[in-house]
């Protein structure tokens, strides 16, 4: 979306990002879900991610805010450290002028440029995870258009991506265990929101950064479900070392799965080597991510437990409190869904050509792949 009509609708200035713009952009409706996102590869190659959301997306339906956040640290020797607390909305709040976001105890503070984040230990639900980092940009604040993805009558649906900070310096402490020793490194953040069911609107999408000494590369390649002829929105963006970007391409693209493999957790097919050709102008760009460690493996679709609690309970009684899961897999099978979702970490090669010079960077990234469906789909 990204006519002067839309710029309009929501506010926006289409060569300007504010900061209330990383601010918080739902009320807390049925429908909505909103998140701020940080993530980071530090110096010894221990890995960091770090959500904090207005409510999990199993309570998008619900009318009140049901604020959560998650911690994942993964050290060198591949170990995975994951933890998921819930709060009260009344121990929460999302300002609406920038981002200053607080969930219980823990903290998401900043303004575009300079970020502080908090996890605490002391209220015993992170499990001996914990984390004081400052995230300072070394890029520009980057949103496609509006941000926005629109779907339905009127684009009243919509999907977004805000990428606050491409590339920046990560400086600080995490706590492992109950021991905590100081990191540097790089890291990451962005802000989505959305009024959709991602399940269902979705076939899979791959999310990839990547920071390279003098420049930053974010893909973001979404193929929609069946419900919206499998359309492709494939948006892509390098930033110089000076944060302004050189590269960028919200269209046409030529994409190859080169090698790919059976996962063991879901039993569907993952890329392992992919391949994108972006053409712009004068200049091209070629990608390739080569995937090698399995940060996170998740079968959505087998995680739901033998029973789940039902929103019927406040309307029909006790009675209808609890469903079988098996009903709401057979609901996923009709509806052509099997949710899975991997994060890897990866190899990332970059080849820039803009006239008759070539940039060539290539290191070690962070990428993911959500695939709500059962079958997959090249995008149209």
């Amino acid at each position: 979306m990204d006519t002067p009509a839309d710029y309009e609708r929501f506010g926006l200035k289409p060569d300007t990002i504010e900061p209330w713009e990383d601010g918080r952009r739902m009320p807390p409706t049925a429908g909505a879900f909103e998140w701020w996102y940080f993530d980071a590869i530090m110096d010894d190659g221990t890995k960091v991610a770090i959500v904090f959301h207005t409510s999990p997306q199993s309570k998008q339906k619900d009318t009140e805010d049901h604020p959560d956040i998650q911690i994942r640290i993964t050290p060198p020797d591949g170990s995975e450290h994951p933890v998921e607390a819930n709060y009260a909305a009344a121990e929460s709040s999302f300002s609406t002028a920038g981002c200053d976001v607080h969930v219980g105890p823990h903290s998401f503070v900043g303004d575009l440029y300079d970020y502080t984040i908090h996890i605490s230990t002391e209220d015993g639900k992170t499990n001996g995870l914990g984390a004081d980092l400052k995230l300072h940009s070394l890029g520009s604040p980057y949103r496609p258009g509006t941000g926005y993805i629109g779907f339905g009558d009127d684009d009243k649906d919509f999907f977004t991506w805000f990428c606050v900070v491409p590339r920046g310096e990560v400086t600080g402490t995490i706590t492992l265990d109950g021991v905590t020793r100081e990191v540097h490194g790089t890291g990451y953040h962005d802000h989505q929101w959305l009024n959709v069911n991602a399940m269902e609107t979705w076939n899979h999408w791959l999310w990839a950064r990547q920071s390279f000494d003098d420049h930053s590369l974010l893909l973001f390649d979404f193929i929609a479900s069946d419900l919206y002829d499998n359309a492709r929105f494939p948006i892509v963006f390098v930033q110089g070392d000076d944060g302004a970007t050189i590269f960028e391409s919200h269209h046409g693209v030529e994409h190859e799965i080169v090698k790919s493999y059976i996962d063991p957790v879901s039993g569907k097919p993952y890329p392992e080597i992919s391949h994108y050709v972006f053409d712009h102008g004068d200049q091209k760009l070629e990608y390739t991510l080569t995937a090698d460690q399995r940060l996170e493996v998740r079968d959505i679709y087998k995680e739901l437990p033998a029973v789940l609690k039902s929103r019927m309970g406040k309307v029909l009684g006790p009675l209808f409190s609890w469903i079988p899961a098996k009903l709401v897999q057979s609901k996923f099978r009709k509806q052509g869904l099997h949710p899975s979702y991997t994060r890897y970490g990866a190899h990332g090669e970059m080849i820039l050509t803009s006239g008759d010079q070539t940039t060539v960077r290539e290191s070690e990234l962070i990428y993911e792949y959500l695939f709500p469906a059962a079958q997959f789909k090249e995008g149209r």
